[in-house]
């Protein structure tokens, strides 16, 4: 099996690696995070010239068409940088669902080429406190009104939402609140009447908010697709959700190693440099391996021909357990053998582990996704 990448994927790694070079840094980080959107609107513009935010995104929608092994490498990128830019949330996940559950493209002919140019961000409002992570669990009523819909209950977590042009929202038309059928899309103004936020940041400053619907109404042209039979294309976006947030853990998971690899080549201590201690070299040996193993299964997954089977959605979901629990293994690995200094926000440590906490449970934590990967073994 070959894995390695081509001389374009080889050119677009480059191109995000001078990016990050260019626009990041944890003191230009911190002054994204501090701004009231919460990251860079000239990256975000610079990102779309790029062609970044279409990569995945077909041709005839204004993107580059191109499939998840560029996106694997784009999101290993961001993840070493700790880009701040609503990235996951627009051109990853509301892009997906979009083109997975749109089968009219009514709202992909709009959307689409405002998410690929830059010019519109789309949160993706999935998420319930009840559901403990269960696709399938949508309390959110969507109660027909005529020719309309009445939107009710609440969301939480929502990515970026405070500032988006727009909401993807998942409700229940139809039957039990944890059936997979029923489930309907909607794209939903942020300032609908009804509608309100109340923003606050995650662990590694990322911007969300809880959204409470209040007897919302929405048109029938807010459907996206044929109402009640949104869950296999909710459950595909999120799929390729967990591929994206698997490959930023393993970003921020080597420049974890390599911050810790310089820092115990120069820390000394018994006057010797910590990294010649047998017990250091053991601990970072083992980090090394742990990584490497993540990535080959990354790898693997993105080298078999597409699929959306029982068997792949099996491997994407043993992917997102492994490499959330190696991730947290190895920021606690890199704090440690930084010692006291680790823990502080003078160091970027502590800032990749910061990420690595959000991304581990984003959509759902290791347990929920070896639950996932035995059910699905099972099935297969």
């Amino acid at each position: 099996m070959d894995f390695d990448f081509s001389e374009e994927q080889e050119l677009l790694r480059h191109s995000l690696t001078r990016f990050a070079a260019d626009r990041y840094g944890l003191d230009k980080r911190r002054h994204y995070l501090a701004s009231e959107l919460g990251y860079s609107r000239d990256n975000w513009r610079l990102l779309a010239e790029l062609g970044m935010l279409g990569l995945t995104i077909p041709e005839e929608y204004g993107g580059m068409g191109l499939g998840e092994i560029e996106r694997y490498l784009v999101m290993e990128q961001f993840g070493r940088c700790l880009l701040t830019e609503p990235y996951l949330a627009s051109a990853v996940l509301a892009a997906d669902l979009l083109l997975a559950a749109d089968s009219e493209a009514k709202h992909v002919d709009n959307w689409l080429p405002r998410i690929a140019a830059g010019e519109a961000v789309v949160a993706a409002a999935l998420a319930e406190p009840e559901a403990r992570y269960e696709r399938c669990h949508v309390g959110l009523r969507a109660q027909a009104d005529g020719q309309a819909f009445r939107l009710t209950e609440r969301k939480c977590a929502v990515l970026y939402a405070e500032h988006a042009d727009a909401l993807i929202v998942s409700a229940r038309s139809s039957g039990g609140v944890a059936a997979e059928d029923g489930i309907s899309l909607f794209l939903v103004p942020p300032a609908a009447p009804g509608l309100s936020m109340r923003p606050y940041r995650l662990a590694d400053g990322t911007p969300v908010a809880d959204i409470i619907f209040d007897n919302v109404l929405v048109g029938e042209d807010a459907l996206i697709g044929t109402p009640g039979t949104a869950y296999p294309a909710l459950s595909l976006a999120l799929d390729k959700c967990d591929l994206a947030l698997s490959a930023s853990a393993i970003g921020a998971m080597r420049a974890i190693f390599d911050a810790t690899l310089a820092y115990v080549q120069t820390r000394q201590q018994f006057g010797r440099k910590i990294g010649s201690f047998q017990a250091v070299q053991h601990r970072l040996a083992d980090a090394l391996v742990r990584i490497e193993m993540a990535e080959s299964l990354a790898l693997r997954l993105l080298a078999e021909e597409p699929a959306e089977g029982t068997a792949h959605r099996r491997l994407r979901a043993g992917l997102r357990a492994l490499v959330a629990e190696t991730a947290i293994e190895i920021g606690h690995e890199g704090i440690q053998l930084h010692g006291g200094m680790g823990m502080t926000d003078e160091l970027d440590v502590s800032h990749y582990h910061k990420h690595i906490m959000v991304v581990r449970s984003l959509f759902g934590d290791p347990d929920h996704h070896w639950r996932r990967y035995a059910t699905l073994a099972r099935a297969a």
